[in-house]
């Protein structure tokens, strides 16, 4: 026998998960409803789905009538106001069941609204801090509503279990963690993903990319996360690059099926510095988080994971053979797609960089980024990336 010490240790969870996608996908929502006795589901979407009548009936008939009501009140970014509306719009329609239908800001205010609706405490007990030991998420033991999800976008919120809210004012979000929140059913429409703008799919796409790779170098990654993000994150790539672009209705289910992927990995290896400096810029820029970590991917796999092995895994994933040809081989793909190379591109101004990396260092994410960098480090790399 040889080696010494205990050996690796770690977990692996998956929670019940179905995902159905195709013209009859709609159906696994009804059928869900149906087993659980729910009647009383509520919408949650964004102002331009929530004028959409047509979808609306597709949605009624699937369910035979469950959905009750349609909060349209959701913003970009998960404003904590907004979220508070969601709060009373479900106590006001009596709800017993969720179902989300967007992007990503409506997966977290519906995620959101649910944990504030059944723990009944202030946004700030609930929320995920920072302390002296490092990040501490409180316990959240209230019996959540039933989540189900119809994606409009290819984004990794579908399948988490944590959302954040953002707040006027402050560039640090207040997240939350409470897997009785993971959508039970989700459901890939035609109808549905065919409603968002090329740009929304882009920056969704880009932030599920980027997010394999960050999930790939994380600190909790495993075996599992790793098969399911290599292969999301080869996914992606190839479908970013198809010459019929990203309006074919094919590509975008492919695409929210992959981004469906790459949420579930990270919820197991969790995400890193890059998403949390997304996370911060996207809010305090109104820019969408993929567009801010396309910029930064390249600058942290050189700086804060130049010697980890899950550059290897990455660099399996893009089909090419060496580690240290990552960071460029991304730089080209993200150039290839047209998005900008510099924060400043984006509207970043140069005194805002250290309050930027600040306020990020207080992003849940920053505790399973490679290396755990401080302060210092992350304003180096803004300034690089700059």
């Amino acid at each position: 026998m040889t080696g010494s010490g205990p050996g690796p240790a770690g977990q692996f969870r998956r929670a019940p998960l179905r995902v159905r996608w195709g013209p009859d996908s709609l159906e696994s929502i009804g059928e869900a409803l149906e087993r659980s006795g729910r009647r009383r589901a509520l919408v949650m979407t964004g102002p331009s789905l929530g004028a959409r009548r047509d979808l609306w009936r597709l949605l009624d008939a699937a369910t035979a009538g469950r959905v009750t009501g349609i909060f349209a009140e959701v913003r970009r970014h998960s404003p904590v106001d907004a979220v508070l509306a969601a709060v009373e719009a479900i106590s006001a329609n009596r709800t017993d069941a969720l179902i989300a239908v967007g992007g990503g800001s409506v997966m977290v205010t519906a995620r959101a609204a649910n944990i504030l609706h059944a723990e009944d405490r202030p946004v700030r007990e609930l929320a995920t801090h920072r302390t002296s030991e490092g990040f501490v998420s409180p316990r959240l033991n209230a019996p959540k509503l039933p989540m189900y999800a119809v994606p409009t976008t290819p984004t990794t919120a579908t399948s988490k279990a944590g959302s954040a809210v953002t707040q006027p004012g402050h560039r640090q979000r207040l997240a939350f963690f409470d897997p009785k929140t993971r959508a039970r059913t989700i459901a890939v429409h035609p109808e549905f993903v065919a409603t968002a703008p090329e740009e929304l799919v882009l920056g969704a796409s880009l932030d599920a990319l980027c997010m394999s790779y960050e999930g790939l170098i994380s600190v909790s990654a495993n075996d599992w996360s790793d098969s399911a993000l290599i292969h999301a994150a080869r996914r992606l790539s190839a479908l970013l690059q198809r010459q019929e672009g990203l309006s074919a209705g094919s590509t975008r289910t492919e695409l929210a099926l992959a981004a469906i992927m790459v949420g579930d990995g990270t919820d197991t290896a969790r995400g890193g510095l890059g998403a949390a400096l997304a996370h911060t810029i996207g809010h305090d820029h109104n820019v969408a988080n993929g567009v801010v970590e396309a910029i930064l991917l390249p600058h942290v796999l050189d700086r804060v994971a130049a010697h980890h092995p899950g550059r290897l895994a990455a660099a399996t994933s893009m089909g090419i053979s060496r580690s240290e040809r990552v960071p460029q081989a991304l730089d080209s793909l993200f150039r290839q797609l047209g998005t900008p190379g510099r924060l400043r591109d984006i509207g970043v101004g140069e005194d805002a960089l250290a309050d930027l990396a600040d306020a990020a260092m207080s992003d849940f994410a920053v505790s399973t980024a490679p290396g755990l960098p401080c302060g210092a480090e992350v304003l180096a790399l803004l300034r690089a990336a700059w």
